[in-house]
């Protein structure tokens, strides 16, 4: 929200609690799914639900998903609100790396009418690459330090959502190849992959100019 200039529901002056029709008012907002029932307004009339001109769902796959889990608070409610969000808006927009059938069913369904696919893709598409599978993370990683002493490149990739503990593990790997291969990794997370080289590395791993020949 910070970088697109838009205000966040958890920003200080949504915090009165004598305020409670200000989410409903804003005109632009970014909030988070387990939250949209923050945006409703309760009067003599009902319960008011805004509506905009234009919805972006990052990550539609997941949310989509999380709106049957059991383990939602206030599923009822929270998905009233997501589903008339999702159905009124003039316009739909929906964001996530893998677009399924999942997506695109529900949206047929709640907004009925034709819309687009676009695609953007800036990593190269793999070609005669083939993949393994491991039993463990062990057997794995010594195939990687093999790889790394017969002079390979090798890029370890996680999709878990981060928080500081992974990117710990995250780092003591680099260290264990770095300690038996005798050859300089490199980390990428979540906070630093927009730095130059690392950009260049996670955009463009066959032509990236990086030293590093490891992790």
């Amino acid at each position: 929200c910070k970088e697109l200039g838009i205000p966040h529901y958890r920003e200080e002056r949504f915090k009165d609690e004598d305020s409670d029709d200000e989410l409903f008012k804003e005109k632009q907002l970014g909030i988070c799914y387990n939250s949209l029932p923050k945006l409703t307004f309760r009067s003599k009339a009902g319960k008011h639900i805004p509506k905009y001109d234009i919805v972006i769902v990052d990550e539609i796959e997941e949310l989509l998903a999380q709106s049957v889990s059991e383990i939602v608070e206030n599923k009822a409610d929270t998905n009233d609100v997501f589903i008339k969000l999702l159905a009124e808006s003039k316009l739909l927009v929906g964001l996530d790396a893998r677009i399924s059938n999942l997506s695109l069913y529900c949206i047929e369904k709640l907004r009925n009418e034709d819309f687009d696919i676009y695609t953007h893709e800036t990593v190269k598409p793999f070609i005669d690459h083939h993949f393994t599978f491991k039993n463990s993370l062990a057997e794995g990683i010594e195939d990687v330090v093999r790889l790394v002493n017969e002079g390979k490149k090798v890029a370890i990739t996680s999709e878990l959502k981060g928080d500081r503990t992974k990117e710990l593990n995250l780092e003591a790997l680099k260290e264990y190849v770095e300690q038996r291969t005798q050859k300089k990794g490199i980390s990428i997370w979540r906070d630093d992959k927009h730095e130059h080289e690392k950009n260049l590395i996670l955009t463009d791993l066959s032509n990236s100019k990086s030293k590093h020949h490891g992790t």
